[in-house]
Order: C-alpha cells, then structure tokens, then sequence
C-alpha cells in the first residue's frame, strides 16, 4: 500500500532526546459492598509539596448522561465520555463472564479496556485474541488476529469500533478490521512495529501509534494507508492505553516522548505540539517521560497528562497552552462539568478545576505499601456522578466527584489493571484473568 502522505513529527520542533525505561449513577454504598469511613477534617490545602493551589467553589462534574456505546478505548473519539449514567438502584453484580483467555500472562499485558458498541462488547487479549461477548456476558464469537502459527503471548493492543466494523490493533504489529457481527476479517495493514495501544477510529480513518513512534492513519473502508508521521521514538516505554483523540479535522496524538501533537486528519501535516515532561522531573516517575494517558478533548480544550509528573491544558485550534500542574498520572483523566478528576502518581483520587487547573479536593486510596507488593490504582472513570478505579490488589474503589468522599470498596475476583467502562447502565471491569464482571 503507498502512503499519499508521510512526515516527521520532529518538524515540530519539539526535539526532546529523553530516555525512557521499561514500567514493568450509582456512586451508592451499596455498590461497592462495603462503607469506607470519610477521611476526617476537610479537604483544604491538598498538595501543598506540589504547590497546587486551592480552587475555589465546588467541583461539579455535571448531569450523568446515558450512553449505549463506549465504542472507543477513551469512550468516545474525543476520549471525553463525561459522566455516563449507570441504572438507578446499582447495587448488584449483575453477571461475570469469560472474556478472553487473560489480560497479563508469561510478561505480556494489554492495557486497552473493552469497547461497547452495537449492543457487543468487545474485548482484546494478550493472546491477540478478540471476543464479542452480548449485554448479558453470553459469547456470540471469538477470533484470533495473530499471524498463522504464532501463540506466543504480547504486550501492547487493542481494539475500537466503527460503523459495522471493529479494528485490532496487536502487538504483532498487525491492524486486523473484523465484521462485528460474525468475526470474519474485512482487511488486514501491516504496521511498521507493534501497535502500542488501541486504536481510535472516527472520520473514515483508523488512528494507530506504533512502538516505533509512528502514526498511521488507514482508512477504514478498505484497509489503505491514507498518510504516516513519525515522532521521536523512545528506547522503552509504558505498557500504555494511551490512544488519539479526534475532533473534527484534528488528530491529537500522544507519543512516548511526551509529547502531544495536533495532526491534520486528512493530510497528516502537523497543527501544533507540545509535550508533559517538566524540566525538573524529582516528583516523576523517576526517568520516564511516557504519554501513559489519552489526551482528552473537552470543550475546545486538551487535557493531557503523564507519568513525567505534569498535567496541562491546551486549546484545541492552536495549541495554546492554558494551563500546568504539577500532579501526573499513567491513566486517562476523566473530565465533566468544571472538573478533571485523576489517579495521580501517588494513588490520590484528585479534582482539578478544568479552567485554572488549581485542585478543589484530594483524597489517597487504600493502598498496600509492603516489601515485596504495593498497590497500584487504574482510573478513573466517571459515572453516576462517582469516580471508580481499580487496582492490582484486586479492589474497585467509588469515590464521590463533589466531595472526595470515598463511598465504598468491593473486592475483585482478580487483579485489574485496565481502567473501567460504563456503557448501557452497566459498569464493566475487565480482571488480570480475562473476567469480565459487570455491576448495575
């Protein structure tokens, strides 16, 4: 396949030579099983290392909305689902299923989480396997996308939904386009080098960043290369969710340098680019510069953060930068009404005012600190008007998005290291096992 259009991301200007290593509603009590004590006194003057400032009023994350679809890794295109509604009385598990034959094996992980879409939820393993599983958790089919002959298990994936189609990205370096309703395969692209996260498909095209730094841009119909671009590639990185944003012409693509890049959804050629590595990185994960986390597009604006310890704020249509914080995170922000709600590097549930980026409340999750294990928390997503994270202890935290509060913890039946979803009322959390668990 011949590219119309190919490019460099380094025209950006942005030449940042840093290395990288590996890294290895409801909202009700009932839900989460089990009631957690508020934490005492009130949440004033949080992160006063960090020097965030207090924001004032309340943080408000908006009327939940509800939603059919969470057809991308982000939710949506512009990886900005908002707060979706969950059913009204959710107390309950309401049905757990086989997924997929596991999400962490032999040293491979997928990071992506499953999409809803079309009444099908989908889900990608690190077997390269997908599986379509109905609302109720019953299996309609399951295809695998690896080369012929290849049962080795990898890192790196995911999938994303379109029209009648689902793409798989692996980590075989393969873009596999299925028919969503029976598996059969519309159209395979080779990629340079394995895909480093899901896709994002919107506009015809299909989103792809490979572990090589590259964007390829393949339209969706046929399997073509519409254009590539690529970035400056990193020795090692995260294993990472981290996907493009698309909203109308613009591309917004988050690269293992750090960097954040506006590309031209038609033409690839690049808008604008900034990056989340500080200068002074003593409160980062030490070394890394990783886009761990989808940039989000939210009402004209990006929010961006990464585990260089820097979150940030850039206008959409010129890349303008509004605002930074000292506060990072590996996981996609969830952001609604006046906030952006983070796991930080730290495992402290955070609200930031989403125009001032000054912090309304902070809130540490239970964590296990102990010389062989520490707990690590994935999330958060918004619904209900509750944030839900998971973690590796195999727990899911509800924590209140006006206040902070912690409303309750429910065990897991496995370890979970993929960030929730919330689709048709239900919230699905996807364990270490290939479990599907789903709660309404």
């Amino acid at each position: 396949m011949t590219a119309t259009s190919t490019g460099s991301l380094r025209s950006a200007g942005l030449a940042l030579a840093l290395g990288a290593v590996l890294l290895a509603g409801c909202g009700s009590l009932d839900f989460l099983g089990r009631k957690e004590t508020p934490l005492p006194g009130e949440r004033r003057s949080a992160l006063p290392a960090l020097g965030l400032e207090q924001a004032q009023g309340t943080a408000n994350p908006g009327p939940a909305v509800a939603s059919g679809d969470w057809s991308q890794p982000g939710g949506n295109a512009a990886n900005a689902p908002g707060n979706v509604a969950l059913s009204s009385g959710g107390a309950t598990a309401a049905w757990r299923a086989r997924a997929t034959e596991a999400v962490v094996k032999r040293g491979a992980r997928v990071a992506a989480p499953p999409i809803v879409f079309g009444g099908r939820i989908f889900i990608y393993g690190s077997d390269a396997t997908v599986t379509s599983l109905g609302s109720g958790g019953g299996r309609s089919w399951s295809v695998s996308v690896a080369p012929e002959g290849e049962k080795a298990y990898v890192s790196g994936g995911g999938v994303a939904g379109a029209g009648n189609l689902v793409f798989a990205a692996t980590g075989y370096g393969d873009l596999v386009a299925l028919d969503a309703a029976t598996g059969g395969k519309a159209w395979s692209y080779k990629l340079d080098a394995p895909a480093r996260s899901a896709p994002t498909a919107a506009g015809g095209k299909v989103y792809v960043v490979t572990a090589t730094s590259t964007v390829h841009a393949v339209n969706a119909a046929d399997g073509t290369l519409a254009w590539t671009q690529t970035g400056i590639p990193e020795i090692a990185g995260v294993v990472a969710p981290a996907s493009p944003a698309v909203v109308g012409n613009t591309v917004i693509v988050p690269l293992p340098s750090g960097e954040i890049v506006a590309l031209d959804a038609g033409t690839g050629a690049t808008k604008w680019g900034d990056t989340v590595v500080r200068a002074t990185r003593s409160l980062a994960v030490s070394g890394l510069t990783d886009l761990a986390a989808s940039p989000v597009v939210y009402d004209g604006t990006v929010y961006a953060t990464g585990v260089a310890g820097r979150t940030i704020a850039i206008s959409a249509a010129n890349g303008e930068r509004l605002w930074e914080e000292n506060v990072g995170s590996a996981t996609t922000p969830a952001v609604s009404g006046n906030a952006v709600f983070l796991v930080d590097l730290a495992d402290n549930m955070v609200a930031l005012d989403r125009r001032t980026g000054k912090i309304f409340w902070q809130t540490p999750l239970p964590t296990v600190r102990e010389k062989r294990f520490f707990s690590v928390w994935v999330g958060p997503t918004l619904a209900g008007g509750a944030l839900y994270a998971v973690s590796n202890d195999g727990k899911l935290v509800s924590v209140d998005a006006a206040t902070g509060a912690i409303l309750g913890t429910r065990p897991l039946p496995s370890p979970a290291f993929v960030r929730p979803v919330a689709a048709s009322g239900q919230l699905l959390v996807l364990g270490s096992d290939g479990q599907l668990s789903a709660f309404q």
